[in-house]
């Protein structure tokens, strides 16, 4: 049998104590106090006091089990190592979750910090390393935290929820990528950098209060929201102020969002099939309409874009019955009417879905259908009469469709889809065939089958 290392700190320690092999790794029975890793070991019962690693090329595998603090300290500790893996641990109540100081080259996987007083998950000083499938939530500051000129180190599907400052926070530091990492509900920016250059693409957030990302373009700049069309209920989900609810409109209206006054804000719309009005407010807030004007006929689809690239949106028609396309680079306005389309277009099948998304790119909106029959996505980069430019297969039935510039961050609009069933949105981020590339559960109590999705940057 190969030798082992015990270790033992503090006065008040119970009779557990740590013990660890060299190969293969020892399973670890609970204990109390502070433990001392110094070759692999897997927690086999939930551990109460801070772990200390105190070797390189050495792994922490907690099994899932929980690391619990008395609020003050670091629960997991990895100083001036290398070659360290820590994952599947659950670590709560400290002053700081997981904490990497002067360490390179280490992987932090699969774990979750939560109810800790500062960060969640922290490095300083720190090049070259792994942080992937993590969660940080409901810490009292950043839930992932990087400065002191720390480079070269990778954040990849890690998630930040309802931490009460940054969902992921870069200080001084410069040359890490952001991939695929998710911030939602936080106190302060979903993602902030400031200063230093690093990598950033599809990443999203969603509704952190101080706003989704400071510099912008770190994550996705458009959000979604849902319309309760029996009461006329709005709720902006990724709004800057985190929930924006508010009431607009009838029972039974069509909503839909744009940027009515070129501010670069999206606001709402409604499309009053009993009178054939469109209504439009220039603020995400409740009161009455700021423009209202007749518009189309009462079995029309109103289309919210900017069809003219002229940085203002306004309302276009699709008719159902002609699966044809009105397009109009004006607002109506003093209660009369809009006037004669523009030009109009043929495109897809009547009984097709309309989206309205810049496909390519080139800052003015196109057209885009779903097929229910098929479930394919069909899209043109052009506002004129022809075939799809691009197709593939997303969605079912039933699930309605907006676009944004979701997960990559480049000018080009990719489809989302909102499941009344099950009341998730789900996003592409490439005009391709796949899987969903995120998706999240809206939680609001009552969401379902008559709640309708909104898109845009609803942001002041």
């Amino acid at each position: 049998m190969k030798d082992r290392h015990c270790s033992l700190l503090g006065a008040a320690l119970t009779a557990f104590a740590l013990c660890v092999a060299l190969l293969p790794a020892v399973a670890v029975s609970a204990t109390t106090g502070t433990m001392q890793i110094t070759t692999d070991a897997t927690l086999t019962e939930d551990h109460s006091g801070p772990i200390d690693v105190m070797a390189d090329n050495v792994t922490l595998d907690c099994d899932g089990h929980t690391v619990t603090g008395s609020g003050t300290g670091h629960g997991i500790d990895v100083d001036y190592r290398t070659g360290v893996t820590v994952r599947n641990c659950t670590v709560s109540g400290f002053d700081m979750g997981i904490d990497l100081q002067t360490s390179d080259g280490n992987v932090v996987t699969g774990n979750t910090v939560t109810g800790n007083s500062g960060d969640g998950i922290h490095l300083s000083f720190s090049d070259n390393n792994t942080v992937t499938g993590n969660e940080a939530h409901d810490n009292g500051a950043n839930g992932f935290s990087l400065n002191g000129g720390s480079t070269g180190n990778t954040f990849t599907d890690n998630t930040a929820n309802d931490n009460g400052l940054d969902g992921f926070l870069s200080w001084e530091s410069w040359g890490n990528t952001y991939t695929a990492n998710a911030a939602s509900g936080n106190g302060g920016w979903g993602f902030a950098f400031a200063p230093g250059v690093n990598a950033y693409s599809r990443n999203y957030c969603t509704g952190n209060r101080a706003g989704n990302s400071m510099p912008s373009g770190s994550c996705q700049e458009e959000q979604v929201g849902l319309v309760n069309t029996a009461s006329g209920e709005w709720h902006l989900r990724h709004s800057a102020n985190d929930l924006t609810t508010f009431y607009f409109g009838n029972p039974g209206d069509v909503p839909f969002m744009g940027d009515w006054n070129c501010d670069t804000v999206a606001t709402p719309g409604l499309f009053r099939t009993s009178d054939a009005f469109a209504y439009l407010r220039n603020s995400n807030t409740q009161g009455i309409a700021d423009i209202r004007f007749f518009f189309g006929n009462p079995s029309d689809i109103p289309l919210a874009g900017d069809f003219n690239g002229d940085g203002c949106d306004t309302l276009s028609i699709y008719r159902p019955s002609e699966a044809r396309f009105y397009i109009m680079n004006k607002l109506g306005e003093n209660e009369g009417g809009l006037g004669a389309a523009e030009y109009s277009f043929l495109f897809g099948n009547p009984g097709d879905k309309p989206v309205v998304g810049d496909w390519d790119g080139d800052g003015v909106d196109e057209i885009g259908l779903h097929r229910e029959t098929t479930g394919f996505f069909y899209y043109r980069n052009t506002l004129t009469t022809g075939i799809a430019d691009g197709q593939f297969f997303f969605g079912d039935p039933g699930d309605r469709f907006v676009a944004g510039d979701w997960g990559i961050i480049d000018g080009v609009e990719t489809p989302a889809m909102y499941r009344p069933s099950n009341t998730t949105f789900y996003f592409r981020h490439t005009l391709t065939q796949g899987v969903a590339d995120f998706q999240f559960t809206w939680t609001w109590t009552g969401a379902g089958a008559g709640w309708i999705p909104i898109a845009g940057d609803f942001a002041d």
